[in-house]
């Protein structure tokens, strides 16, 4: 059975409600709970209109587009607590070869944005601190777009990693790449070739900056320290 505010008390859109707002909400908004395995499709525009907000309950998801080439870019890497689709429910329509992918075995729970975006006057007050939580979740997906344009205008394939694990991480310390994103997705992250990608982590571990193996990157020196 779903327990609403024990699943949600630690996300992003119902950050700062009480349990009894949280319970009141699922109440009265349609809502359904499904499990997914890793790189199960989640969602994919063009197969229908997607209405509903997702919220990563457990896991890890990437939300990613086809390209023209028939190759697919990561745009986003979701973890649990945040959410996804909340831009797509105030549009008519949605952008076409967008779709959502599970980066591991994950929970989502799927709630109705008609329902939640327009509730009947009883949420009201509730409806305002949400509101204002979507706007938070917008405002730091544009800052995470932001930094990926900045990791990939770096000249090097050493600059864009050393770019990418300082603004996950702030300070030199381990990064897990299973379960969260392995050495492909991290490639494809940074538009970077995969074999390029390898050969600079096995360069800059041999120099003693990090090290690697298929599970995570661990920094050595100061991150901006490079050739």
């Amino acid at each position: 059975m779903f327990d609403a505010y024990n699943e949600l008390k630690m996300t992003v859109l119902f950050a700062g409600l009480t349990k009894e707002e949280i319970e009141r909400c699922f109440r009265m908004v349609r809502h359904r709970a499904r499990s997914f395995k890793n790189n199960e499709m989640i969602f994919i525009s063009h197969d229908n209109f997607f209405n509903e907000i997702g919220i990563i309950l457990k896991g890890n998801v990437f939300i990613m587009r086809g390209g023209t080439d028939g190759d697919s870019r990561i745009l986003h890497d979701l973890n649990e607590g945040d959410s996804f689709g909340e831009s797509a429910a105030y549009r008519d329509t949605m952008p076409r070869d967008f779709y959502v992918v599970a980066g591991g075995a994950c929970k989502i729970l799927f709630i109705d944005a008609r329902t939640l975006l327009n509730p009947s006057p009883l949420l009201a007050d509730i409806h305002r601190k949400i509101m204002y939580n979507i706007a938070k979740m917008i405002y730091k997906k544009f800052v995470r777009a932001n930094f990926r344009v900045l990791h990939m205008s770096k000249k090097t394939v050493r600059d864009k990693i050393i770019s990418y694990l300082q603004e996950e991480h702030g300070e030199p310390r381990s990064f897990t790449c299973g379960g969260k994103i392995n050495k492909t997705q991290l490639s494809d992250f940074l538009n970077v070739d995969r074999t390029a990608l390898a050969k600079e982590l096995t360069a800059m571990q041999r120099e003693g900056l990090l090290t690697y193996s298929r599970h995570s990157i661990t920094l050595k020196k100061h991150p901006y320290q490079t050739r």
